[in-house]
């Protein structure tokens, strides 16, 4: 039997979501067990990284915790490795094409998880002066226009989440990268392939890191489109069942084998 392809070189980085994945949901405490886990990365050499749609000023209480490790925020749109930040900023140009492409499908209701009558153009125009180049804007969209807006704008993060539960309004994480590009971006800042690369997570959002590494982890409270994905490689435990620290010992095991 062939040995598969995920299986034949040691993992030098692994690719970690945050929220639902090394932290609950609505929390920002990481399980000591998972600590101790990111420590034993450390330890045996693998570079941790963060992959996550939060803003950098979101970031401080996991990295009081976890350390100061590299870190790709903003959905893709931002990277920081060894202390040096890399920024895609939306600009004037591009911005007119984001309002012309989602107004005519989405009725848009406010930004960053707050109701706002202010234009929705002007909003996104004021964004490279804020701290984070991409932004949360929330959409009541048509039945169906997803898609659409989707395919015209797919090289934006465009990843909509469901606002309260709601099946119509949703918010959209808008910026110049998604998770899979920004984990694309960082692999070629650092030199790296799939082969050198791990990731997990729990999220639709996932889908696109799972695609850029060769050995993949799912946690077991994932949604239903990455459980049943075909990068659903290994499926370990929930977030509260310290699935990440299941994950790191089957990695670092995979690399002690080929010290022998």
């Amino acid at each position: 039997m062939s040995v598969p392809e995920n299986l034949t070189t040691p993992k030098t980085v692994y690719f970690n979501d945050v929220d639902g994945t090394v932290v609950p949901y609505n929390s920002d405490a990481i399980h000591p067990y998972d600590l101790a886990a990111m420590r034993a990365l450390d330890d045996h050499g693998v570079r941790r990284v963060h992959v996550t749609a939060r803003p950098l000023s979101n970031m401080g209480n996991i990295f009081r915790q976890s350390g100061n490790t590299d870190v790709i925020l903003d959905g893709g749109a931002t990277i920081i490795t060894d202390g040096e930040m890399h920024c895609k900023w939306l600009d004037p140009e591009l911005t007119e094409e984001i309002v012309g492409t989602i107004l005519p499908y989405a009725h848009f209701i406010g930004y960053n998880g707050q109701r706002s009558t202010k234009a929705h153009r002007d909003i996104l125009r004021q964004q490279p002066a804020k701290e984070s180049p991409s932004i949360f804007m929330t959409y009541e969209v048509e039945e169906g226009r997803r898609e659409a807006i989707q395919s015209r704008l797919g090289y934006l993060a465009l990843e909509f989440n469901p606002y309260h539960g709601s099946e119509k309004i949703h918010c959209v994480q808008i910026g110049l990268g998604n998770k899979e590009s920004g984990t694309r971006w960082y692999q070629e800042l650092r030199g790296l392939t799939a082969a050198d690369c791990a990731t997990i997570g729990d999220g639709e959002a996932d889908l696109g890191p799972h695609a850029t590494t060769s050995m993949r982890f799912v946690m077991g409270n994932a949604v239903p489109k990455l459980l049943e994905s075909e990068y659903a490689y290994t499926r370990v435990g929930s977030v509260d069942e310290q699935g990440y620290a299941q994950s790191t010992a089957i990695l670092l095991e995979h690399n002690l084998s080929f010290l022998g």
